[in-house]
């Protein structure tokens, strides 16, 4: 069945929200949040709310047709100075962050934030795995997540990427309780996660993929009505194609896309019903 295998879970599971352990939120960190937001806005057709945070910096929830599908910050003088590209981060809900974040550094992680409480919303940390990849854990407070998900310019998918999957997956199923359903005759070989009965996501053996020097990374796809003209208006909006479009056969047309300041994203039109 070939490389369509990975993606047949995408579209046939059903993405779950406010769950521990489940996906519920990404958020775009940029070198440009305003030129990040025109991107968005023009591609996925987003609409964005400024919101007030106690260090000044800027915020955005975004959303479409009035319902929350993400976040947008930009980066901090020093970030900038330091290089630090724009990227999509994918957020893990956990019952406490605190904990979490000592539990992933038992198991090898390096915490890149320590817990930190934002009033009115949640307390957040950000982690870099075993293997390099980068993502966020989330104690809910105030802010539930994402209101839709597996639509049109929502978020449908997170998909790990890395070179040493048995290693990965040793770290998630000790932290998060996850567990991992191979996909028969996937080429590159896939495996599908699961939080309890939920698919929770995608981990890909990226050994061939993966450029040298380049670190495990999480990526984020998400739905769109036609892949096509997502492309076009991203490349339009001056974002540059990575991969396709291409079809998977039974599954859908997807392409992998950098927004003008970096950040990479996949967007994937089903052809599974529902």
């Amino acid at each position: 069945m070939g490389v369509p295998c990975r993606f047949e879970a995408l579209m046939k599971g059903a993405f779950f929200v406010n769950k521990t352990g489940g996906f519920y939120w990404v958020d775009l960190m940029s070198t440009d949040a305003a030129g990040a937001r025109e991107f968005y806005e023009k591609v996925l057709e987003w609409s964005s709310q400024d919101i007030p945070t106690p260090d000044g910096s800027t915020y955005m929830m975004l959303t479409h047709e009035g319902d929350l599908v993400a976040g947008l910050g930009e980066h901090s003088a020093a970030m900038k100075a330091q290089g630090v590209p724009s990227m999509w981060n994918s957020y893990v809900t956990v019952d406490d962050v605190a904990a979490s974040v000592g539990a992933a550094r038992n198991l090898g992680a390096t915490i890149m934030l320590e817990p930190r409480t934002i009033e009115g919303a949640g307390t957040m940390a950000h982690i870099v795995d075993p293997v390099g990849a980068a993502f966020s854990l989330w104690q809910p407070d105030g802010h539930d997540g994402g209101e839709k998900f597996n639509t049109p310019n929502s978020l449908t998918w997170n998909e790990l990427m890395t070179r040493d999957p048995v290693t990965a997956a040793e770290f998630y199923i000790a932290l998060f309780g996850w567990s991992f359903e191979k996909v028969e005759d996937s080429e590159p070989p896939y495996t599908t996660i699961m939080n309890g009965p939920n698919m929770n996501g995608g981990l890909l053996d990226a050994t061939t993929l993966l450029p040298d020097g380049a670190p495990s990374m999480w990526g984020v796809y998400f739905a769109v009505a036609d892949t096509d003209a997502t492309v076009d208006a991203a490349v339009a909006g001056g974002g540059r194609v990575i991969h396709g479009p291409v079809d998977m056969p039974g599954v859908g047309r997807t392409a992998v896309i950098a927004d003008p300041q970096g950040a990479v994203f996949s967007v994937i039109r089903s052809e599974q019903p529902g």
